[in-house]
């Protein structure tokens, strides 16, 4: 996306760090990814001015990296900027010294703001680099922690305590009047719901049950789910879930499946297995990728760079598509009269079912149906031939995530097509990322490339075939859960300093932490520890057994002090405790 920027652009690695040390200037590591609308327009606004790219290739040495293939080292730029700003997000730009520490950084700003920034900080580089560098290195050093010692012993009733600390927080977090959490912008935060619907799922209390239901209701109700060809958007910029912005990652679809499809049983509430069934469909036709595996996310810009315009229509296309009685079907589902408009278009959403549209019609509701099914079909064909970019990596923690998801679709009544397709994808997992000595986090991104696994590969990729195992019963594919547990064990973990994400990093941050926290997926600690847990029970390791608990109980300080963002730590605890 960035081949023709007038920023001369480096790739991550030590040949740029050692250009920066020749040269004596800060790093510019920019951090984004393909489906972040606000990454296009920080290209649109800077990167393709050529009087800040001028700017920025005399002063700085530039580095992009995409954020999904560089995830170690965008956690930590992330971290950084939370610490330095109290917020984060993509795009984030952030300035390294020669030696490897951060120094300044940024998200998204307009011209107006990002030139001035960058003429005062190459300013105050040239004016006094050394005492900047110091700087940025005690900063660094600062937050550096051993880890406590830890026993492999839990406390009694470890896991109620947590649990408690943690539905106690997210409740107070939550929004009583549309669900989910905060009062702005609203993202699913997925593994929150998860480890709530699990504490629910043993404690049955009922306004934890009433804040799950009001939040899984709106969510599949407003404009966060794409009612006309399934799956979610990233997240809504309103409180109310009705205005979102239109990236459709892999991983926010795999998750919400599980969870819909869960909820479903627990709260016996079959709409929800459909939600689940319509996000799993829609994983397949839209993200299954040409090596078999899943693609990461699609855009939210489409041809002419307008966010949503391939979800949104107006009135006079639909008019032009469809029969006057499918339309004036589908004009009372959608309550088009009343429903929010992006510039005069609309984002189809269900308002009314087909029998409350056919009693407003006077006709029979099989006829209603049918109308809305030819209209729904009509505009599924009419948007499959709009262009709609995607990110076609392949990752394998991600896929390892859609391989849990189809073992869940399993158990739905036409659960074959899901059994089919989980197949095929284990079979990429298993016969192209694994080489047998290693995980490899995709293929390859360019000939003759391919990236290593990082801890969320391992993590996810061995509790997707753990799931995996338990629907095919195959004790190969069991086996190699083990196997990738072990190495992620070996990989990632120092019982002195914790858990890394990646294996080599350049950088001299210290990186590893006692207790990674949930974010847009799953804490990859947590999700190693939890695959941990479910192999030692099953082999009888004890030795393993041993050192997840003292993993777990070194996490504890970090988990007990902010138990919202360690959510799926309360999960491991929960199974630890009835190990």
């Amino acid at each position: 996306m960035h081949a023709t920027d007038p920023v001369a652009w480096r790739l991550w690695g030590q040949e740029a760090i050692d250009e920066a040390r020749r040269e004596g200037k800060l790093l510019f590591v920019s951090s984004g990814n393909f489906s972040c609308y606000w990454c296009h327009v920080m290209q649109r606004e800077n990167y393709l001015n050529p009087r800040i790219a001028a700017l920025i290739n005399h002063n700085f040495i530039p580095v992009l990296i995409d954020s999904e293939l560089q995830p170690a080292l965008d956690a930590q730029f992330m971290e950084f900027l939370n610490r330095a700003l109290g917020y984060a997000g993509w795009p984030l730009q952030v300035f390294l010294t020669p030696d490897g520490y951060p120094l300044a950084g940024t998200v998204y700003a307009p011209p107006a703001e990002f030139e001035p920034m960058l003429l005062e900080l190459a300013g105050e580089w040239k004016k006094d680099s050394k005492d900047l560098a110091a700087r940025a290195q005690q900063a660094a050093a600062a937050h550096r922690q051993p880890l406590p010692p830890a026993s492999d012993v839990l406390e009694k009733e470890a896991d109620e305590t947590s649990t408690a600390a943690f539905i106690s927080q997210a409740l107070a977090a939550s929004d009583g009047e549309a669900g989910g959490f905060g009062k702005q912008s609203k993202f699913p935060a997925t593994p929150q719901l998860q480890a709530l619907l699990f504490a629910y799922s043993r404690t049955r209390e009922a306004p934890l049950g009433n804040f799950l239901i009001l939040t899984l209701d709106h969510m599949a109700s407003g404009g966060l789910r794409d009612h006309l060809g399934g799956g979610f958007f990233r997240y809504t910029t309103d409180r109310n879930w009705q205005e979102p912005h239109f990236e459709k990652m892999l991983y926010d679809n795999a998750q919400l499946a599980i969870l819909y499809l869960q909820a479903a049983q627990i709260f016996e509430r079959p709409e929800y297995g459909q939600i689940g069934q319509e996000t799993l469909d829609f994983m397949l036709r839209e993200l299954s990728g040409p090596e078999g595996g899943m693609m990461s996310s699609l855009a939210a810009v489409g041809e002419s760079m307008r966010e949503g315009e391939y979800y949104l229509w107006n009135r006079s296309e639909l008019e032009a598509l469809l029969t006057p009685a499918e339309f004036r079907a589908l004009n009372l589902a959608w309550d088009l009269e009343n429903a929010p408009q992006r510039k005069g278009a609309h984002l189809p959403r269900d308002t009314q079912s087909a029998q409350q549209v056919a009693a407003a019609l006077g006709v029979n509701p099989n006829v209603v149906k049918q109308l809305l099914q030819q209209a729904r079909k009509k505009l599924l064909d009419a948007r499959n031939a709009r262009v709609l970019p995607h990110d076609g990596k392949q990752l394998a923690g991600l896929n390892g995530l859609a391989l849990a998801a189809l073992a869940q679709g399993t158990q739905l009544p036409n659960g074959k097509t899901y059994r089919r397709a989980g197949q095929h994808l284990r079979d990429y997992l298993v016969q192209t990322l694994w080489d047998g000595k290693q995980l490899h986090r995709l293929h390859t991104w360019k000939p003759g490339q391919s990236a290593e696994g990082t801890l969320e590969d391992y993590a996810l990729t061995a509790k997707g075939l753990l799931a995996w195992s338990h629907v095919n019963h195959s004790e190969e594919d069991s086996r190699l859960a083990g196997r990738l547990i072990g190495e992620a064990w070996h990989r990632f973990y120092d019982e002195k300093t914790g858990w890394r994400l990646e294996q080599r990093p350049l950088l001299p941050i210290e990186s590893a932490v006692a207790a990674l926290p949930d974010g847009a997926l799953p804490s990859a600690s947590a999700t190693l520890l939890s695959a941990s847990l479910e192999w030692a029970r099953t082999t009888q390791d004890n030795g393993l057994r041993k050192r997840t608990l003292a993993a777990l109980n070194s996490g504890r300080l970090l988990v007990n002090d902010n138990p919202f963002d360690y959510a799926s730590y309360a999960a491991d605890l929960v199974q630890a405790q009835n190990y």
